[in-house]
């Protein structure tokens, strides 16, 4: 919290809840949420549901590393390096604005709140500095890197290789993601973070496991339905002759 004192999981939440509150009272059409195409479909769901259905705000971003144009070779790789931006698209809706919008509306201060979703947010200097005076500056992430330095709480998430979930490839497949390593530290996915954040705001979030977001999920947005399947178990490899 604020200046990278380390907080339990209540105190965290608790801190951001205090900061979010009076905003979300006052003026809620001054806070946004940032959606990540590097988290999974329901990591972003469960964000964008606590947005619109319980904080009741429209201001939804989608952030992520910028496309880089001259790695795609019209075959097996793409120009935008997120494995998920198709998913987070559908979820999103036709009402999400992209990064330069966001950092528009920072440079006008339309903003006083941020809750931010992973740490890939291209911003440029100056609006790094605009987003620095926000009253609340709330990151969800999986590094302590990039924009989650400016956030005034910062909330540790579990990353790709080590939740369970869905993503959405480019061709509109959507496909399970399994563990395979336990979370560091006081990591959680993703869903769960943003669920301690809405109790901790008053809103009735009950996730229970990522499968009930994916169920509930599929229900609203159907563009991502597919089958959950088994929970696969992590196995090791050992070639012949090696030593691992």
């Amino acid at each position: 919290v604020k200046d990278g004192l380390p907080a339990s999981w209540e105190r965290a939440v608790e801190a951001a809840a205090k900061r979010l509150m009076p905003i979300l009272e006052q003026s809620r059409d001054r806070v946004g949420v940032v959606l990540s195409p590097h988290f999974s479909n329901e990591d972003n769901y469960a964000l964008a549901k606590l947005a619109r259905d319980m904080w009741q705000i429209e201001r939804i971003y989608i952030g992520g590393k910028m496309p880089v144009p001259e790695r795609a070779d019209d075959i097996l790789r793409d120009a935008d390096v997120s494995p998920n931006r198709r998913g987070v698209k559908a979820i999103a809706g036709e009402g999400a604005a992209g990064v330069s919008v966001l950092a528009a509306d920072l440079a006008s201060d339309e903003l006083s709140a941020l809750v931010i979703l992973g740490h890939d947010v291209p911003l440029s200097e100056d609006a790094l500095a605009a987003l620095t005076g926000l009253e609340a500056v709330i990151v969800i992430s999986d590094r302590d890197v990039g924009i989650a330095g400016r956030a005034h709480v910062a909330l540790p998430a579990a990353a790709w290789a080590e939740v369970s979930g869905t993503m959405t490839n480019r061709q509109g497949i959507t496909q399970r993601i399994h563990p395979a390593l336990t979370p560091p530290g006081l990591a959680v996915p993703a869903w769960d973070a943003i669920r301690r954040l809405a109790i901790a705001s008053n809103a009735a979030m009950t996730y229970d496991g990522a499968k009930q977001v994916f169920s509930e999920m599929t229900q609203a947005v159907p563009e991502l339905s597919t089958d959950w399947g088994r929970d696969a178990r992590p196995i090791q490899l050992r070639f012949a002759g090696s030593r691992g």
